[in-house]
């Protein structure tokens, strides 16, 4: 398969165990599935121990470093191709344009832009691809209660909310990447209930 899977996370590795666990697994199944892996290019943190495990298992791996964070975030020196950004504006955009699906594991500020950025092009019709959280240890909770906010005082749509695919199961995650459609660029405005 060709499908070429980007995966949002942290360049640290946070506090539990599991987060390294489920960034592994993810990194596997996407190789095992021989989908590439396109991520931020770091080799610190969870964005090195999920292209680790793309690579350790034949899987091909895409980095989009920022130039600015290359000195912090060490570019892993093992993946197939590396392409630099200058601005995150560039780096988010190169994300779009050649992914075909969006996971989020647990991050920091970074992650949430990038999963934000994805959530808005998908909303608006410029971009009409999966986005899947997986949401280790419940990490992305307040995030989602936030939505669901959104949603009751009617800044979201529901339609919208649900667009964004939530699960605790690395298994989940990468089969959804791989297997969902999105909705269609044309309705949007429906979407949105204009």
């Amino acid at each position: 398969m060709n499908r070429k899977i980007a995966v949002f996370c942290g360049a640290h590795s946070g506090s539990e165990q599991i987060f390294s666990d489920h960034a592994r697994e993810v990194g596997k199944l996407i190789a095992l599935n021989r989908a590439e892996l396109v991520f931020g290019g770091g080799n610190r943190g969870l964005m090195g121990i999920v292209s680790d495990a793309a690579i350790d298992n034949n899987g091909k791996v895409t980095g989009i470093a920022l130039a600015k964070l290359d000195q912090f975030e060490q570019t892993n020196p093992r993946i197939t191709t590396e392409i630099i950004t200058k601005t995150f504006f560039e780096r988010k955009e190169k994300f779009l344009e050649i992914s075909d699906a969006f996971i989020v594991l647990a991050g920091g500020m970074g992650s949430l832009d990038e999963l934000l950025d994805v959530q808005v092009n998908n909303q608006v019709g410029m971009i009409a691809k999966p986005l899947i959280i997986l949401n280790t240890l419940n990490y992305y909770d307040h995030f989602l209660a936030w939505m669901d906010n959104a949603v009751k005082y009617k800044f979201l749509s529901n339609i919208n909310r649900d667009q964004i695919i939530i699960t605790s199961s690395p298994e989940e995650a990468v089969d959804m990447a791989l297997n969902l459609a999105a909705p269609s660029q044309d309705d949007w405005m429906t979407r949105l209930k204009i």
